[in-house]
Parts: C-alpha cells; structure tokens; sequence
C-alpha cells in the first residue's frame, strides 16, 4: 500500500497488518502516529532520514516511538553537516 500526500482512511487500519510492505510519506506518519504506533513492524526503512535529525521535532518522536525488529536509515546529508545529526539518525537505529 501506497500513501504519501492524501488522507490516511480509516478503512487503512483494518489492513495494515495483513500488508507486506506500506509506504508512507512521513507527512502521513506524522499526522497518523497513534495508528502506525500501535503497529509491531518487521522492518522499518527510513529515506532521506536526515529529516528527523532533530529529535524535538513530532516527526522525530513519532518515528523514535516506532517498534521494529529492523531499521534501515537511508541519507547522505548528515554526514555533509554535522557529526551531532548523524548521530541521531543512528540513535534512531538504535545504533547509539
């Protein structure tokens, strides 16, 4: 399942756990925390990962409350600026 800009609907809920794989924008994910919150993932894979870099943010805290047996943080911009970013995404991936 596919959702990036568009509304999270209800009938989703009912889904989630039957899907192997759902995409998301983290607009969606943050608007919809609760739902993807109580969900147990396998594996979660974050691109451009250096949006949650600051870990005050409520993007950051709904992915920070995420659980998974797997994370995946895919990005190249922390590095490019600073160490302290780079190790948020890493404690993201619970790494640190």
């Amino acid at each position: 399942m596919v959702c990036s800009g568009g509304e999270w609907k209800a009938e989703y809920n009912e889904l989630i756990g039957e899907l192997c794989v759902v995409i998301v924008s983290y607009d969606v994910l943050r608007r919809n925390a609760d739902i993807f919150e109580s969900t147990y993932w396998e594996m979660i894979v974050l691109d451009e990962a250096h949006l949650i870099r600051n870990p005050k943010t409520v993007l950051s805290k709904s992915i920070f409350r995420l659980k998974s047996e797997l994370r995946l943080a895919l990005t190249g911009t922390p590095i490019q600026n600073k160490v302290g970013c780079f190790n948020i995404v890493m404690s993201q991936l619970q790494l640190l």
